[in-house]
């Protein structure tokens, strides 16, 4: 607040906004990411406090008064939250902050949010009142600033997992094992990729097809997944959900990750990081910001949405060609270090340090 001055310390204090899932587990992306920042602050010597917004709707009072705290005691504020956060918390931090002047950060999560400024224009003063603005790609960073929103940078989603060398084994006997990882909605194209591998195994071509799927599956969607999977013969199978720091070692077991996704607000899939560093090959539709990370039939095969048929015939060029699917792992163990957090550190710690010290 003004006038008052924080204490001096060695560790610089930085507090967190973010859902880190109370005492749930939770694998999806915004959860991740927000402990992938709090770890990567954490590993580089600041002292970072939390407010966990899996509170929010249960406990918004006691959210307000962490809040209020970190705006008294610590040096920057970092936001990690998805739509629903950001509408209901950012305009709270923007005036909060008229008057405490830290330097504020926000994590963009997903792939859609500057919609928000067209629906609410207001929302564009906002975003001006933080120091910098996260987004993973490039076409996100443009669609703000065509909206006048300028205090953007790019730094690509990032994990902190396993890194494996390109395989060297073939698929063996004719078997393709495929898999999801992601939260198990229709949107995701779950069911399309079930149907995929039904069209791959009728195909005639004496190959046989599998899939696992990974994730949680959404009360929405579940009796009509578990019915596919009834009705798949034993080649297809929920494997539940994996711990995110398992995720690559568990997909370098497959020939190839499928990623059919259609879903609205698709930022930047953190299972894609997931496939490069199992050194797996992708097969993903074109959609939303895939292919500005992938790059067709180099380290991905790209397919429409909503099209098994494509799927099936994806999946059978990766049976057919040895070479092919090869140079994809080859190419993905190669791109996955540019989404470690050490290439994400260096942007995130450049800001942060000029904020701590100022």
């Amino acid at each position: 607040m003004p006038g008052k001055e924080k204490t001096s310390t060695n560790r610089h204090k930085v507090c967190i906004i973010g859902h880190f899932g109370g005492d749930k587990f939770f694998t999806d992306g915004q959860t991740v990411k927000t402990k992938e920042i709090r770890e990567l602050l954490l590993t580089s010597g600041y002292e970072v406090s939390s407010v966990d917004t899996y509170y929010l709707r249960k406990n918004p009072f006691s959210i307000l008064r962490k809040i209020k705290k970190a705006f008294r005691n610590d040096d920057a504020i970092v936001l990690v939250v998805s739509m629903r956060g950001y509408s209901i918390l950012s305009p709270l931090l923007a005036r909060m902050n008229r008057r405490a002047k830290l330097k504020m950060f926000d994590f963009v999560i997903g792939g859609t949010r500057y919609k928000i400024f067209d629906k609410k224009s207001f929302y564009k003063n906002v975003a001006k009142s933080f120091t910098r603005i996260y987004v993973e790609t490039d076409r996100i960073k443009r669609e703000y600033f065509s909206r006048g929103v300028k205090n953007v940078e790019v730094i690509p989603n990032f994990k902190s997992i396993e890194k494996f060398p390109p395989k060297e084994n073939y698929i063996k006997d004719g078997e393709l094992h495929a898999c999801t990882f992601s939260r198990v909605i229709k949107e995701k194209g779950i069911s399309d990729a079930i149907d995929a591998i039904k069209i791959a195994n009728n195909c005639g071509d004496g190959k046989k097809y599998y899939l696992d799927v990974f994730g949680k599956i959404d009360e929405r969607y579940k009796d009509e997944f578990l019915e596919k999977v009834k009705k798949s013969d034993g080649v297809v199978k929920y494997g539940g959900e994996l711990k995110p720091d398992e995720s690559s070692k568990i997909i370098n077991h497959f020939d190839v990750l499928l990623f059919p996704t259609y879903w609205k607000s698709e930022g930047f899939p953190g299972t894609i990081i997931d496939a490069l560093f199992a050194a797996v090959p992708i097969i993903a539709t074109d959609w939303n910001d895939n292919f500005c990370i992938l790059q067709p039939d180099v380290n991905a095969i790209k397919v429409n949405i909503m099209n098994p048929a494509d799927l099936a015939k994806a999946m059978q060029k990766i049976v057919d060609d040895k070479v092919f699917f090869l140079k994809m792992s080859s190419n993905n163990s190669i791109l996955a270090s540019k989404y470690s957090p050490e290439y994400a550190k260096k942007k995130i710690l450049k800001d942060m340090e000029g904020a701590v010290h100022e």
